[in-house]
């Protein structure tokens, strides 16, 4: 701050995943899809950011080159996933509704789970064909599955529907006017 550099550097602070305290009767563990492992800190201080502010949507590791790029000011050479978190920060929701792909792999790189996680909801495909489906906002422990659930049929479909889309697409496909 004296030397004036603070005014002409971002520093961004995250996780690469949370991890199991007990919940869900994991412990020590964090290769699981439950909020636990995937909800976790992310701090933007410097450029378009302000000094102080809460951003509620969603926003994931996929997120960050996107916007490193765009605090720095250069456009990246291929087409990257994810979008530029400065706009949410200012206010401006460049994909309104938008969800994220979450992925639970071996070191071997075999998708073990994927889900969608829309903000509410949460629904986990797992390799062996086992759904679970959690509202986040009655259940934010994930302790109900909801995917058996007649009532949850129609979500259920539409969160199937729009997890596959998430699956196939890259680049300018994942940012807006997603599945």
């Amino acid at each position: 701050e004296e030397t004036g550099q603070l005014d002409d550097t971002v520093i961004v602070f995250t996780s690469d995943n949370g991890f199991f305290h007990g919940e869900h009767r994991l412990a020590f563990q964090k290769y699981h899809l439950y909020e636990p492992s995937v909800h976790v800190p992310l701090v933007i201080r410097g450029g378009a950011f302000p000094k102080q502010g809460r951003v509620t949507q969603l926003a994931g590791n996929v997120d960050l080159a996107p916007t490193i790029y765009a605090l720095a000011g250069v456009s990246p050479s291929v087409t990257v996933d994810g979008i530029d978190l400065a706009a949410l920060a200012t206010g401006d929701d460049p994909a309104p509704g938008r969800a994220l792909l979450l992925e639970n792999d071996s070191a071997g790189g075999r998708v073990h789970a994927e889900a969608i996680h829309t903000g509410r909801y949460v629904l986990i495909e797992h390799e062996t064909g086992e759904l679970e489906l959690y509202d986040l906002q009655k259940d934010p422990e994930q302790l109900t599955n909801l995917a058996g659930d007649p009532a949850a049929a129609s979500l259920l479909a539409n969160l199937q529907q729009r997890l596959a889309g998430l699956k196939e697409c890259s680049g300018d496909t994942c940012r807006a006017g997603q599945p």
